[in-house]
């Protein structure tokens, strides 16, 4: 059952899909473009904070390098090498004994703690007696500078970092591995990372004489990076070595195991960083999303490159967060941007069903008042006062209402004059049928009389005008009775009944009269259907008429064919004969147009004028196919079902041949 939904109904219910489907696309695009935005944008600043670490850790470092580069560079450092060497351990510039300038270093070296708080160790180390301390100042329990005694200095030489220092030329920093501080050979308790730098002291004559070294806590700098970072508790930080030991773990415990003969590293626990440790391929970052202990991680890996001597050493930094803590934001705004994308759907579904209501009111009107013009009622309210394109189209509406209800009146008043003419037309077809008939009959009846009342006296030429007086009465009669039949066409009905083609045709073919020698062809797939019975016998008779009276030759051949198509039939009729020049194709089909003389063939010049008119009556088309020496082709069409418009044709008992 098809429902019958209003204008304004689907303009409604259009404008509130167009605002659903628009706002859920919005929603759509926000939440998926939206969505990766911010993890990418949280991913991001991740690495960006894991970046300001390294930077600031660097500058650490680097500080650390300039500190010593200053220490080395007091006057004591070389007071003291010059006391060295003079063999009464007084200093030949200025006389001062080697204890002061070592009381003056350690004054320095104390100071130097006070300021630098995250320092644990100030040294200057000889190279002589197995790199025995010369000065050292280290911080006590309390945090205060304390210099040690002459007798609890230690030797160092046996120490890795002394061993590498050692072998670095002038002006040439170097930077230890951070480890764990030893004191005799044992990690010092409780345990403290350090890193040192240290830088070798020169003879004024170029030999090797000591080393300054800083003890850096290293934790202590970390520290104070990560506190002014402010991670907090939702971010874990690892630090690494160069090698990816843990020197940083949130837990403790696996800190420095290498120090124990453990090996605690980054690259275990996240495999995808492995290619990052003992690689040269200059690749100093990757982020990533990994699954670990902690569950689904984003992770953001640098290398912090902090000796200029050797660019391939780095200490790691690794950032890492919750994967639902990096997207949280995301979350939260995917959430916020639903809630109001639902707010805006149900406000802008409500303002179209109101603007669209506002919209299709006058719209409403207009299509009740034609639905009245159309049930013949002609008085309508229109809302011509209304704004806009609707209330132009009302105006327009309410001039064509007049106008229909005018054209309406008058075609009326046509309808009558026209009934009036029809009634005439039948009147004068009655008379034309009897009125004038008898007169024509009397004439020929006449005429015989005549002839046979003065037999005796004709000449052979008054029998032949005799003849000729009947021939031409008879030719009126047939003319009048083609006029009949064709003022009928369209306007009577004719009771349509089931008819055999193949049947039909052997019916008119046995009522032409044809030369003995005359051969007819009825080919295959003739339909049976439902058709006006004396109707189409008069269209096949006047064409196979056609094709045997026009004929050249006493042996000629008509074939009649049929083609079926989608809903109608083609009929064709084909002769051998002379056939028809193209310039005459439409002439034969004007009434009372012939082709020959009148005397020669007896015709009337209205039969395929008839035949066309009731051809097109019943939706139908006539062609002709022929050129002058290659005989001819009529080709009409029929339809397969007669609808009620086109069941009208010739209305009385006897349809014969029209000439």
């Amino acid at each position: 059952m098809t429902m019958n939904v209003s204008i304004s109904s689907k303009i409604t219910f259009a404008a509130v899909m167009l605002v659903l489907v628009t706002a859920m696309a919005v929603g759509v695009v926000v939440h998926s473009g939206g969505n990766k935005l911010l993890v990418a944008q949280e991913t991001e600043n991740l690495g960006d904070q894991n970046h300001i670490a390294a930077a600031r850790l660097i500058a650490r470092i680097e500080a650390l390098r300039q500190d010593v580069r200053f220490l080395a560079a007091t006057p004591p450092i070389q007071g003291i090498v010059r006391s060295d060497l003079a063999t009464d351990a007084i200093d030949p510039l200025d006389g001062s004994t080697q204890s002061r300038w070592h009381n003056r270093l350690a004054t320095i070296f104390s100071q130097f703690l006070l300021a630098k708080p995250d320092y644990l160790q100030v040294r200057y180390i000889g190279i002589a007696d197995g790199g025995r301390e010369l000065v050292r100042v280290e911080r006590s329990a309390d945090g205060a500078p304390q210099v040690v005694a002459t007798a609890a200095l230690q030797r160092k030489g046996e120490q890795p970092y002394f061993r590498d220092a050692i072998r670095f030329n002038v002006g040439q920093i170097y930077l230890s591995e951070v480890t764990l501080n030893r004191e005799q050979g044992h990690i010092s308790e409780p345990a403290v990372a350090v890193m040192r730098a240290a830088l070798p002291i020169h003879t004024p004559g170029g030999e090797l004489f000591g080393l300054v070294i800083i003890n850096m806590d290293f934790l202590a700098a970390l520290n104070t990076v990560i506190d002014e970072h402010r991670y907090g508790d939702k971010l874990r930080f690892y630090v690494t070595n160069d090698r990816g030991d843990y020197l940083i773990h949130p837990d403790p415990a696996r800190a420095f195991g290498f120090e124990r003969g453990e090996r605690q590293q980054l690259q275990h626990d996240y495999p995808q960083l492995a290619t990052l440790f003992g690689s040269a391929d200059g690749k100093g970052e990757l982020t990533l999303h990994a699954e670990s202990e902690h569950g689904n991680e984003a992770l953001n890996f640098y290398k912090a490159a902090f000796d200029p001597l050797n660019p391939e050493r780095f200490i790691g930094l690794a950032l890492a967060a919750s994967y639902q803590q990096v997207i949280a934001d995301s979350i939260a705004v995917r959430n916020r941007s639903a809630a109001l994308t639902l707010l805006l759907i149900g406000l802008g579904g409500g303002l179209a069903w109101l603007f669209s209501r506002l919209l299709s009111g006058p719209l409403q009107q207009i299509t009740s008042a034609a639905e009245q013009v159309a049930a013949g009622r002609f008085d309508v309210s229109l809302p011509v006062n209304a704004g806009g394109e609707l209330g132009l189209l009302a105006k327009r509406f309410e001039q064509m209402v007049r106008q229909v209800h005018e054209r309406g009146e008058a075609l009326g008043r046509r309808a009558d004059d026209l009934a009036r003419v029809n009634n005439e037309l039948d009147q004068f077809a009655y008379a034309a049928s009897h009125d004038l008939k008898a007169p024509l009959r009397a004439i020929a009846n006449l005429s015989c009389w005549i002839e046979e009342d003065i037999r005796a006296m004709l000449t052979p030429e008054t029998r032949q005008q005799m003849a000729l007086l009947r021939g031409r009465v008879h030719r009126m009669e047939g003319l009048l009775e083609a006029i009949l039949l064709y003022s009928q066409v369209g306007r009577t009905s004719v009771v349509a009944e089931m008819l055999d083609v193949t049947a039909l045709l052997d019916e008119v073919i046995k009522e032409i009269t044809a030369p003995a020698d005359f051969t007819f062809e009825i080919g295959d797939g003739m339909p049976t259907f439902e058709a006006p019975r004396k109707w189409l016998i008069l269209l096949f008779t006047h064409l196979v008429d056609n094709a045997v009276k026009f004929h050249d030759r006493a042996d000629g051949r008509v074939t009649i064919t049929v083609n079926e198509r989608d809903d109608y039939y083609q009929f064709t009729v084909s002769d051998d004969g002379p056939g028809i020049a193209a310039e005459y194709h439409e002439r034969i089909f004007t009434i009372f147009q012939t082709l020959q003389a009148r005397d020669q063939f007896e015709s009337t010049g209205v039969g395929l004028t008839l035949v066309k008119k009731i051809v097109e009556a019943y939706g139908g088309s006539i062609t002709v196919d022929s050129s002058e020496g290659k005989g001819a082709r009529f080709s009409f069409t029929w339809p397969k079902q007669l609808d009620d418009c086109s069941a009208t044709g010739v209305m009385n008992s006897d349809v014969g041949r029209v000439l």
